[in-house]
């Protein structure tokens, strides 16, 4: 039975795969849409788990994250705006819709939706609605190391996203 099962699969797989230089161009940018995606699993994880002093990392080294309270330009920027984050905030970032492009071998762009929720305190918190929802319009650069990283992260509130509740620094 198994083998009656695998067969057609393996069959449909190799009618619906392209061939020679355009199957290997696909396996090349499905291999970076993934590495796009780990960034931006690793930054939200890092971000939700106490890892913002590394989050600077995982951008160009000129690159640019916009939000509400302004641009932050480069990594030193970048590193200032995540140690003034709240050490008592719980948060949990969950990405979906995610849509990337490639522009070339190097560039790509996208973007996804996210869904923020926090509290204040230790977890376990009662279930509640999400703080915001915002759309995040990125733009990606492969380094010459071989990583993906965050050249722009732009970060647009949809929903949500009162004043106690933004996913920014207090001061």
């Amino acid at each position: 039975m198994r083998k009656a099962v695998l067969v057609p699969m393996l069959c449909l797989l190799s009618f619906t795969v392209p061939h020679g230089a355009v199957a290997r161009a696909g396996q090349a940018h499905l291999l970076d849409r993934v590495a796009i995606e780990d960034l931006i699993a690793t930054y939200l994880y890092r971000l939700d788990h106490g890892g913002t002093a590394s989050l600077a990392d995982l951008f160009t080294a000129d690159g640019v994250f916009e939000t509400i309270s302004g641009q932050k330009r480069g990594r030193a920027a970048i590193s200032a705006y995540y140690a003034k984050r709240s050490i008592t905030r719980t948060t949990r970032h969950v990405s979906t819709n995610r849509y990337i492009v490639f522009d070339d071998d190097t560039h790509a762009h996208g973007v996804y939706t996210l869904t923020y929720y926090m509290a204040e305190g230790t977890p376990p918190f009662p279930a509640s609605a999400p703080a915001g929802i915002a759309d995040y319009a990125e733009k990606f650069e492969r380094g010459e190391d071989g990583k993906w990283r965050f050249s722009y992260r732009k970060a647009t509130p949809v929903f949500g996203f009162a004043a106690d509740a933004l996913p920014v620094p207090r001061k």
